[in-house]
């Protein structure tokens, strides 16, 4: 697999439909992307990625200080995921540099949304894509909350397709 460590030009990378095993995610996530300096955007949508691969995606995370665009959607990330986020980032002590993160189509529900916005309330992310999952008012009420209250930079999300908002 390509060496993301060392690579100077390679800006985006998309690896789509990909399933990966936990040494690849080693290799690509904690060991490449955690030291690649021009890599800004990452799409790993449709990877059959689960709430046990989540530990690899936030440890890369919390080094690169580039990766300004991650894909995720069409996996199989859940709350238990989403708490595995708000655990390592909640308390603002690790950050990241994201600015637009795509979860639309995975399995988070309303409790798991409600993490991942505790995940990010210390975060720069611009744009949310929360689509096609099973968020309700808790998640809504938490964005509501964190844009009030805690200057969240939080500009456009997208909840479209969820089970009923009131």
């Amino acid at each position: 697999m390509l060496d993301l460590r060392f690579n100077k030009k390679l800006t985006s990378l998309t690896l789509d439909f990909n399933e990966f095993d936990e040494e690849t995610l080693q290799t690509v996530f904690v060991d490449g992307v955690s030291e690649n300096k021009c890599l800004t955007t990452l799409s790993l949508a449709n990877c059959e990625l689960k709430d046990e691969h989540i530990p690899y995606i936030s440890e890369a995370l919390s080094h690169n200080t580039h990766l300004l665009t991650l894909n995720l959607s069409s996996n199989k990330l859940s709350s238990v995921g989403m708490l595995k986020l708000k655990d390592k980032f909640g308390d603002g002590r690790k950050s990241m540099s994201i600015r637009h993160l795509d979860l639309s189509s995975n399995l988070i529900d309303d409790q798991g949304g409600v993490y991942l916005i505790q995940a990010l309330h210390t975060q720069d992310i611009e744009t949310l894509n929360l689509k096609n999952n099973m968020v309700k008012d808790l998640t809504a009420a938490a964005v509501c909350h964190y844009v009030e209250t805690k200057g969240v930079r939080l500009k456009k999300i997208d909840l479209t397709m969820n089970q009923a908002i009131s």
